[in-house]
């Protein structure tokens, strides 16, 4: 065995035996904490399934970050404030998601008051769309009702991808602004 291989060896085996320390030290902790933080979790967020999702997603923290090789004097005070933080953060979260859909539910059912009978809406968009010039309407029609491709649609209007683009942007300000 050379010098090279016999490094190579070395450092394998130490690297087993570190690894399999970091596996021990993980493996109490988990063991041994595990109802603790799962308590405090349930406690702050009272719901079982979130709790044990939070206490799980923290172990895999703990363990990818290594962040229990650190850990050395106040190994619970550590824990509690962490998962006591998560438990904070979830709730907050969970709060400004429950208002951005309470605020979309609001403002949907205040825009569907509004909304035009859907024959009353087509008949304008139709009208709209026939005021328009013959080119942009012509692109508008072959790439949304006909669902064509850019190139395909230039080829039958005999223009450039270009001069499409430009006819479909200013058709459909033009067409937003005859629906208003």
């Amino acid at each position: 065995m050379n010098r090279n291989d016999y490094l190579t060896y070395h450092m394998d085996v130490e690297q087993d035996v570190t690894k399999k320390q970091n596996q021990e030290v993980f493996d109490f902790i988990f063991t041994k904490f595990y109802k603790f933080v799962f308590v405090k979790a349930f406690f702050i967020i009272q719901d079982k399934e979130a709790a044990e999702d939070l206490v799980q997603s923290f172990f895999i923290d703990l363990w990818v970050n290594k962040q229990y090789l650190m850990l050395e004097d106040d190994m619970k005070g550590y824990l509690y404030r962490s998962i006591r933080n998560r438990a904070l953060n979830y709730l907050r979260d969970t709060e400004k998601k429950l208002k951005r859909q309470e605020h979309y539910l609001i403002n949907w059912e205040d825009s569907f008051e509004k909304i035009e009978e859907p024959n009353e809406q087509i008949c304008h968009l139709k009208q709209a769309l026939n005021e328009l010039p013959n080119q942009q309407q012509r692109a508008l029609k072959i790439v949304y009702m006909q669902a064509r491709k850019y190139q395909e649609a230039a080829d039958l209007m005999g223009i450039s991808i270009n001069s499409l683009k430009s006819h479909l942007k200013t058709g459909l300000r033009n067409l937003r602004i005859r629906i208003k």
